[in-house]
């Protein structure tokens, strides 16, 4: 789970238990429980998922801003509209407190249940946070946001992970039956087995006619019941000579060798077993094709369809969801949060307001949701 998706479900409480410590001068943390010191840097961490957080609200209430507005410049933007009726800076605010419980909630909670990571956990924790230091160090440092605040932060989102599983995973006492796990795969998935045919941006109008014409001349075939597999491996065949002679072509024309050309080895046929080329989608599944999506789950099992869009045309079928066992329990990681995501999210918000939480008001006066900082390298 990210940061963006813990304890969603809750706004902030007004009943919750916390209290406000005075401390002068020091803003180098922001809120304690029991014998925790959160750093200011993973409450601004926090910040940060909120500041996200506003992003999506302002998007699912149909406010737009223009693709290049990137950095400060959005978050100004963001900063100037009201999320859910109030200023976005409260409600930022609102959810950094709300991931700053869920935070303390996570580590009372797995040290009750005698859960720790592994010292293969913490290698791999510490690996990720090299490499992400790489790419993020500058964004993270502009925010006063230092390495171990990046660390304690990734090592609770782990933790939390650890938690979820020992209430829903295998064993768990909310594990799900079989029976909840097929029924959700069935209603939430559509295997589907296809050919796509480009369209390159290179190709003329009589080329791109071509094309329609082949892709129509498959699906007549498959229409009449010949395998869709079949029909994949031939295009893939054809294609694949296609390059080769070109680039046969290519070497021929550029060489100016005068010795004699050796005469080049047959190509070996390209081979595809029944179902590599199947996909596994979720209803807002966008790749290769949303509208390919919208056509497969309204189509019946078995039923070859012709699907055109800017890109591609695709000779699609639905084939049966159960066609590969080992596909489906693959996914069982995946529909497991999908299916439990939201009630252990939810839960883990009421944990946390029960948490006698005190924040550190120089921080938190210090530290508001203006003063990050999204410039953009220059």
């Amino acid at each position: 789970m990210n940061g963006k998706q813990r304890a969603a479900a809750l706004v902030l409480s007004a009943a919750m238990a916390t209290s406000l410590a005075a401390c002068g001068s020091d803003t180098s943390w922001a809120a304690s429980y029991a014998e925790t010191t959160m750093p200011a840097g993973v409450y601004i961490l926090n910040q940060i998922d909120g500041y996200y957080d506003a992003q999506d609200a302002l998007k699912e209430a149909g406010i737009a801003w223009e693709t290049s507005m990137t950095g400060d410049e959005l978050k100004k933007f963001v900063l100037k509209n009201e999320v859910e009726g109030r200023p976005a800076a409260d409600y930022i605010s609102e959810r950094a407190a709300q991931y700053t419980r869920s935070y303390f909630a996570v580590n009372k909670l797995a040290a009750e249940r005698g859960i720790a990571l592994s010292a293969e956990d913490e290698a791999g924790l510490q690996n990720s946070l090299e490499q992400l230091w790489l790419y993020s160090g500058t964004f993270y440092t502009q925010n006063g946001i230092s390495k171990d605040s990046v660390l304690l932060m990734t090592r609770n989102y782990l933790t939390q992970t650890r938690l979820f599983e020992s209430i829903y995973g295998e064993g768990g006492e909310q594990s799900p039956s079989e029976e909840e796990y097929k029924n959700y795969y069935l209603e939430n998935r559509v295997r589907v087995r296809y050919l796509p045919l480009t369209f390159s941006s290179s190709l003329s109008e009589e080329e791109k006619t071509a094309l329609e014409e082949k892709a129509n001349g498959y699906f007549e075939r498959a229409q009449k019941g010949e395998s869709l597999t079949v029909l994949i491996e031939e295009y893939q065949n054809e294609l694949y000579e296609e390059a080769l002679k070109a680039a046969e072509e290519a070497s021929s024309s550029s060489s100016e060798s005068s010795s004699p050309a050796e005469e080049a080895e047959p190509a070996e046929r390209i081979t595809i077993t029944e179902g590599e080329y199947d996909l596994i989608l979720t209803k807002d599944s966008s790749a290769p094709s949303k509208t390919l999506t919208d056509e497969m789950f309204g189509a019946a099992e078995g039923e070859v369809k012709l699907v055109r869009d800017e890109q591609a045309i695709y000779i699609a079928m639905r084939v049966d969801p159960m066609f590969s066992q080992e596909d489906y329990e693959s996914l069982k990681p995946s529909l497991l949060q999908e299916m439990k995501e939201e009630e252990f999210e939810q839960w883990l918000a009421e944990q946390g307001n029960t948490l006698e939480i005190v924040y550190n008001e120089a921080a938190l006066k210090r530290f508001t949701p203006s003063k990050l900082n999204f410039k953009l390298p220059s």
